[in-house]
């Protein structure tokens, strides 16, 4: 089966027979109500909007996913180590995959896995699997446009492989004024999407809580993708800033393609007509992505390599997001099947209050648990105080949904904000 490598082509990604590493960034996603991003921790965003009734009927909001899922179908675990000596985080989200998600633990060793424009990393036979998630809409998901698959009434949502099943988290008040991250969220996404049309896990780390990500809402053809910043017609869509006006650049920056503040070395914002992929890629409940061209243009072609993303809302920067192929949490990552490790060590103009970004982001796979974790490291933005650990676990079932470890001396965390135990902080 062959894989396309993106550029400058959505509507050849869009058709693509699926399991490869292609690129070209389109949008098309939510808009209701839309949130102020603080820069403070120890605020959360105000929301204030009110679209139009012509935008009402437009709107997709976060309502095109499957939110918020029981913790427990994954046995998700989230755990942040706090190191006040080192002056020094480390958050890691881990999980088992659930077997009832289709495509996500297909036999992807029957097939070629080597890197190049013949890898196939669907398992399955990739016309086959193009044909199924196109079916349900991914094919449409590039042009914007409210097909007879894909619409503001019948969006991915209601789909069963080309959707996403989402779990979201917030970590207590504590870690959050420490880490400067407040949410963590997991996904696991069948068909993937036309930017990467392989079956595939996210996690996400925002500055924002839970509300707010439910509030970021764009114009959108039913599909994960925002349209373009003309298409928007409520505040929440317009500050997407999908277009790139406003969002902040470092001043005195050579002639060029814009350098952009507060983001990893080489990292831009995927707006409007970017010359690299063509289009945008702002997505509802997450916010503006932004990446490094070489993960897109990599010769030969590899979906095993996990990715790093950034998320900008409200010219923003708002969290930091890891995509890795499904295979990973069967034991078949890159390069070693065991451990990724992305380095991030010198950020754009990088101002004070965004000091606590993460300096590197780790994937993994330990086989005597069975169990993938995706983590990232970085500065705390307050090294006072003892040295601890904050644990939200659902590894074990429990009648009560409210069983959560805890320290022998710790205090009781603050409680996921969905469903599920408290967490625990205990010294470490």
């Amino acid at each position: 089966m062959k894989y396309l490598v993106l550029y400058f082509a959505s509507a050849v990604l869009a058709t693509s027979p699926g399991g490869a590493f292609a690129l070209n960034y389109r949008t098309t996603k939510k808009s209701k109500r839309s949130s102020k991003v603080q820069s403070s921790v120890t605020s959360s965003p105000t929301i204030t909007s009110s679209p139009t009734s012509t935008c009402d009927t437009l709107d997709n909001g976060i309502e095109v996913t499957n939110t918020s899922k029981p913790n427990e179908e994954v046995r998700l675990k989230l755990k942040a180590d706090i190191d006040t000596d080192k002056c020094s985080y480390r958050i890691s989200l881990s999980f088992k995959p659930n077997k009832e998600y289709p495509f996500l633990s297909n036999d992807f060793e029957k097939f070629d896995l080597d890197a190049g424009t013949d890898q196939n990393v669907v398992g399955m036979d990739g016309a086959e699997y193009a044909s199924i998630c196109n079916s349900e809409g991914r094919s449409e998901d590039p042009g914007n446009n409210s097909g007879p698959i894909l619409s503001a009434q019948s969006h991915t949502g209601f789909n069963k492989h080309y959707t996403d099943n989402l779990f979201m988290n917030e970590l207590s008040k504590k870690t959050f004024k420490k880490t400067g991250i407040q949410t963590a969220t997991f996904s696991a996404t069948p068909c993937g999407t036309f930017l990467q049309p392989w079956p595939q896990y996210s996690v996400h780390f925002y500055s924002v809580p839970i509300d707010t990500l439910k509030s970021l809402t764009c114009v959108s053809g039913g599909g994960f993708f925002c349209s373009s910043q003309t298409e928007q017609c409520s505040e929440s869509g317009r500050k997407f800033n999908l277009d790139g006006k406003g969002i902040p650049t470092c001043e005195g920056a050579p002639p060029g393609p814009p350098v952009y503040q507060n983001v990893p070395k080489g990292f831009f914002w995927t707006t409007d007509n970017n010359p690299l992929i063509g289009l945008n890629a702002g997505t509802p409940g997450m916010g503006l992505h932004g990446l490094d061209p070489s993960d897109v243009t990599r010769n030969p072609p590899d979906a095993r390599i996990p990715y790093h993303l950034m998320l900008n809302y409200d010219k923003q920067v708002i969290g930091s997001h890891v995509l890795i192929w499904s295979g990973w949490a069967k034991g078949l990552g890159f390069p070693d099947a065991n451990r990724f490790v992305r380095e991030l060590p010198e950020y754009n103009c990088q101002t004070l209050e965004y000091n606590y970004l993460p300096t590197r982001s780790i994937t993994e796979f330990d086989h005597a648990s069975n169990r993938t974790s995706i983590s990232i490291e970085g500065p705390l933005k307050d090294c006072s105080g003892e040295s601890y650990s904050e644990v939200i676990d659902y590894t074990k079932k429990s009648k009560s949904g409210k069983n959560g470890k805890k320290g022998k001396k710790g205090k009781k965390g603050k409680k996921g904000k969905n469903e599920g135990p408290p967490g625990s902080v205990m010294p470490l």
